[in-house]
Formats: structure tokens, C-alpha cells, sequence
């Protein structure tokens, strides 16, 4: 069976294993998904309520479109406390406001970075002179995470529990079809990436950004999945 035929399969035909509220309660924890007003982030938060959380941050570029999300959230869950919080991830200070703000949460239990886009024409970002999408799926999450992980590490009350922070990293089967021509050459890789092609950007999400871990900030967990459409 081909890799096209084995991705339209799973796609398809194959479904995870439904996480049961009995299982794991999310009550009293606090947690945030970026890019959750559409698409998977939005899927993803509404599962999350569905596990009794307490509060949830959904954090977007266009407020407007966050704010209709949360409404239509609000409704299937009106005991939980949903906010819309300001994320662009095109430019690097957005990122850092958005990890200060976390960081003065009592608490922070879990981050879903799923924030991406995906263009078929190159377009350079004008304040870091990258290609957008590596710049969006790459570069601002890998800043993000690294700020996140200490915020994640910090509750006293989760270390009492033996209950690690997690960070969730959402990235794209896209990865394995790359064709990476430039590597083991000496130019530069970053460089490299700054071409359009999609697939090249997730490599480099998946390698790295999904394997840093650390035992006193909480644990990493890489996730993976097909990402077709812009998220804000």
C-alpha cells in the first residue's frame, strides 16, 4: 500500500480511543489551546471541557473569531470558565506578552500549541524576514514552548501530586514525505526552510520541538496530525 493510500486509511477509517471523563477529570486544572478557534484547536477544546475542566484560554490572533468560539464553547460547558486570550504568532513580542500573561496564572496544568498555517505561495514575514509558515509553525512555536515550560514546572500543588505540567505540540504527517535535499550540506538550515514547502517546516517542528523535555519544567508530549487549513 502506498503512503497516500495508508494517510487516506487512517484518515478515514481509523478513530483514537475516546478519553473518558472516569478517566481523567480535568477539575480544578487550568489549561490553553492556541489556535482553538477553528479546526482542530477547536475540536481539541471542546473535547477538554467535555473532561470537567475549570478554566481554558483560547488563545487566537483575531479576537473577534476567539470570542465566537467561546460562546458556542460557553454553551456546551457552562460550568467551566473560558477565556480569549490574544496570540499572534507572526511576531515574536505577541509571544512574549502572551507567556507573561501566563505566567502570572495560579496555575498552569497543560498547553496545546496548535497554531499554524499553511500557504502555497512564499511570503516573507517583514519584522523577522522569514518565511511565514516557518515562522508561525516553527520558530514562534519552539519560543512559545521554551517560555512555557517553566510556567508549566511551577505549581506547587502539582508537585506535591507527582502531577507533571504537559506540553502538546501539534504537528503534521506531513513530515514523513518530505524530501530534505539540504541535508548535510554547509549552508544554512534555517535558510533552507525559509522555502515553500510545508512539509520541510514540519520536519523540523516534529525533530525538534516535540523532543525537548524537562523533568523539573514538565514533560513534552509530541501529537501529530494533518493540518489542511489556517488556524488563527
Amino acid at each position: 500500500m502506498s503512503d497516500t493510500l495508508r494517510f487516506l486509511f487512517r484518515q478515514f477509517f481509523l478513530k483514537p480511543p475516546a478519553t473518558l471523563l472516569d478517566q481523567h477529570n480535568l477539575q480544578g486544572q487550568i489549561g490553553i489551546v492556541t489556535g482553538s478557534n477553528i479546526g482542530l484547536g477547536l475540536e481539541a477544546s471542546r473535547q477538554i471541557l467535555a473532561l470537567r475542566i475549570s478554566r481554558l484560554i483560547l488563545a487566537v490572533r483575531d479576537l473577534a473569531k476567539g470570542e465566537k468560539a467561546r460562546r458556542e464553547l460557553a454553551h456546551a460547558a457552562p460550568w467551566a470558565i473560558i477565556e480569549v486570550w490574544h496570540l499572534d504568532m507572526n511576531n515574536y513580542q505577541s509571544v512574549q506578552d502572551f507567556a507573561r500573561r501566563c505566567g502570572a496564572l495560579p496555575r498552569l496544568d497543560f498547553a496545546i500549541l496548535n497554531a499554524g498555517i499553511l500557504k502555497v505561495q512564499l511570503e516573507i514575514n517583514k519584522s523577522t524576514g522569514h518565511d511565514e509558515v516557518v515562522q508561525v509553525n516553527y520558530l514562534s512555536t519552539a519560543l512559545l514552548a521554551i517560555l512555557l515550560l517553566p510556567i508549566l514546572g511551577g505549581s506547587t500543588t502539582r508537585k506535591a501530586a507527582n502531577k507533571p505540567g504537559r506540553l502538546t505540540i501539534v504537528g503534521s504527517e506531513t513530515a514523513e514525505w518530505a524530501k530534505f535535499h539540504e541535508k548535510g550540506s554547509n549552508s544554512s538550515i534555517l535558510a533552507a526552510f525559509d522555502q515553500p514547502r510545508y512539509s520541510i517546516c514540519k520536519i523540523d517542528t516534529t525533530l525538534r520541538n516535540c523532543s525537548r523535555s524537562s523533568s523539573s519544567s514538565g514533560s513534552v508530549a509530541p501529537s501529530r496530525a494533518p493540518r489542511s487549513s489556517s488556524t488563527s
